[in-house]
């Protein structure tokens, strides 16, 4: 007899009551069948003259195609229907031609082989009729034993509090009909825990891989500057030094933000800084967040400049923390640190959308914008020293990090190099689709350069070329997609996909070690993408590859993102107009001047990559936030062990 068990304490009972019915039906169709059997072979025996007499073996091919039955009664069966059957005598008379085809020969069965069939079918029913009734006596027993399970769940929510519209919602539940399924097609489905539901801490935000497995599992929610601006944040950009973070946007103020060391970094943030916890799951008050003491920047700025009368746009800071701001009221502002105003003001004929220090020389800048033209400027004298005109609006404008070219990004999906000496032109790169929508190009919104600097050279001009050789930029533009290009062949080496920009002026960025990129998204997210993905080479930027004789990129769409706006408040706009790594040695810093982790002696027994450990993030409400990857903390937690005494 069959045995019925269920380990799933979280199987609901209607699959157990399908199970029953379905067994329960299928005796009444063995008891029905044969009951059939019985009375058509008794037929045969008291009928054996008669010419509606059946054709031999029908009542068997009915029951083997309603009912599986016992193998031996079906043999005997079998063997009993046979004409060669030695009890078995059959007498077909003669067909006449004349007659009519409809008239079938009569068939004469011995009443011994007859008896015995009948005996055996017998015997068969009651075996048939006693599972039956074990069957529904044991479904019987199983609702009973349910229903009272039920009223004492039931007793203790209603003793307990619990509210009222449950209880009613529970007891109705009883009476929900079974539900029927096949026989041997239990399905036992249970719920699986999202993402969301699977997170712990209460500041843990779930990260979705797509097309990789490997990828990172949650980010923590550090801290939330609520509207520290009034309004969308524009641009956000670290200092050389590390030591500051300045933001802007369109409330025309800049906020300069500490970048805290190791040796400041006491107490981190506390539970009030989480009065808006980006929370996409239950919001469990039992449920601690994780990590709040990892402070990296100052709870409030230690500058606000407010001399612009229009949108921030852009930002460039020099190796001696000065900080030039480019803004919709066509100025150029020279500011620093330790000054409460702008030093210096430089006046362009229309918008200007973009500026940037010189990387070898902190007395030259660049300024682009609406009137078409590229100007270096002179710090110490105010004036233009060298120009190009482009041909169509300059979006984005940076140079090189040799200093040799100006790369200068339009409205048009196109990017041009000049020569930094005389300004003349050198090439142009194309960011436009070959079919589709975006075929015309769309406007450029993002420059960005990764460097090896590790090049084993002491000559300047040797060092120099070899910077320029080993130059790659990333242009972000508003069809979505994010392009990489090497500057020693001007050729495209891998796009970017899953973000979505097509409107906005939001650039995607390198971490320090170039061995990630990130972005913002106009739908509320932070994308990551990881370059060394599909790489064939050891560097961390894949190279071209050559396929068929054609020069082809990689079309790299693995990437990971996580939601950094909450898109379901109405209040409020999910779009992470800037997103950045935190600089590899503030990552560290911030993460050690916690005191979470005591006894590591040494970051570098840390086996981690901290310049993509920490996440800034601003949005369009003005809010700031900070994020760290909840894999570095795992990290940390593990290097606190035996790994975390070793030291040099």
């Amino acid at each position: 007899m069959m045995s019925i068990e269920d380990d799933d304490s979280n199987s609901s009972g209607s699959e157990e009551d399908g199970f029953f019915d379905a067994v329960e039906s299928f005796a009444d169709v063995c008891d029905e069948t044969t009951n059939e059997v019985i009375t058509k072979k008794t037929g045969v025996v008291n009928n054996n003259s008669n010419d509606d007499i059946d054709e031999p073996g029908s009542a068997i091919r009915q029951l083997s195609h309603r009912s599986s039955g016992s193998a031996s009664m079906m043999a005997l069966i079998e063997e009993a229907s046979q004409p060669d059957y030695k009890t078995h005598v059959c007498s077909t008379n003669t067909v006449d031609p004349a007659r009519a085809p409809s008239e079938s020969p009569k068939v004469v069965v011995s009443e011994k082989s007859a008896t015995k069939l009948e005996s055996m079918l017998e015997s068969n029913l009651e075996k048939v009729r006693g599972a039956k009734s074990f069957i529904i006596s044991s479904k019987e027993e199983l609702l009973s034993r349910r229903n009272s399970n039920k009223s004492a769940e039931r007793d203790t929510r209603v003793s307990d509090g619990s509210n009222e519209s449950e209880t009613v919602a529970a007891a109705s539940s009883e009476h929900t009909p079974p539900r029927k399924i096949g026989l041997g097609k239990i399905s036992r489905r249970r719920q699986l825990p999202s993402k969301v539901e699977a997170a712990k801490a209460r500041n843990e935000i779930p990260v979705t891989n797509q097309r990789q497995k490997n990828g990172e599992q949650s980010m923590l929610l550090l801290y939330t500057a609520l509207h520290a601006h009034q309004g969308p944040i524009w641009c956000m950009k670290f200092s050389s030094d590390n030591k500051y973070l300045a933001t802007a946007g369109e409330d025309q103020r800049i906020l300069i933000w500490e970048v805290l060391s190791e040796s400041s970094t006491e107490g981190g943030y506390s539970q009030s800084d989480h009065d808006e916890l980006l929370r996409q799951g239950p919001n469990d008050d039992d449920t601690p967040p994780l990590g709040l003491e990892i402070q990296l920047l100052s709870r409030e700025p230690v500058m606000v400049f407010e001399e612009h009368c229009a949108d921030i746009i852009d930002f460039s800071w020099s190796a001696s923390n000065f900080l030039l701001s480019a803004s919709l009221d066509k100025t150029v502002r020279l500011w620093h640190v330790t000054r409460p105003s702008s030093m210096h003001i430089f006046h362009h004929a229309d918008l200007v959308t973009s500026v940037d220090f010189h990387p070898q020389e902190d007395s030259l800048f660049l300024s682009g914008g609406f009137d078409r033209k590229l100007r270096i400027w002179s710090i110490p004298d105010g004036r233009v020293v060298d120009w190009a005109q482009t041909p169509d609006i300059v979006t984005s404008a940076k140079f090189t990090p040799s200093g040799m070219f100006v790369v200068a990004g339009l409205i048009n999906g196109l990017v041009y190099l000049y020569s930094t000496e005389g300004m003349r032109y050198y090439t142009q790169i194309s960011c436009r689709n070959r079919h589709g929508k975006n075929r015309e190009g769309r406007k450029v919104t993002g420059l960005s350069f990764v460097v090896n600097h590790d090049i084993p050279t002491n000559n300047p001009e040797q060092k120099i070329n070899a910077l320029r050789l080993s130059e790659q930029l990333l242009v972000t533009t508003n069809d979505s997609r994010i392009r990489l290009f090497g500057l020693d062949d001007y050729c495209m080496i891998s796009k970017y996909k899953g973000l979505v920009n097509t409107s906005m002026q939001i650039k995607a960025h390198f971490s320090d070690s170039g061995s990630s990129i990130i972005c913002g998204s106009e739908v509320g997210n932070i994308c990551m993408w990881n370059t060394s993905t599909n790489q064939p080479n050891t560097a961390n930027i894949p190279s071209p590859q050559f396929n068929k004789g054609n020069l082809s990129y990689n079309r790299n769409n693995v990437f990971s993102y996580f939601q950094a706006c909450d898109a379901s408040d109405t209040n409020t706009t999910p779009i992470v107009t800037e997103a950045l790594f935190a600089p590899t040695i503030s990552a560290k810093n911030a993460v050690l001047g916690s005191n979470l982790f005591p006894t590591i002696k040494n970051i570098h027994n840390v086996n981690y990559d901290f310049s993509t450990a920490m996440i800034v993030s601003s949005d369009y409400d003005g809010t700031i936030r900070v994020f760290v990857r909840k894999s570095c903390f795992d990290a940390m937690i593990f290097a606190s062990g035996p790994e975390g005494f070793e030291e040099d």
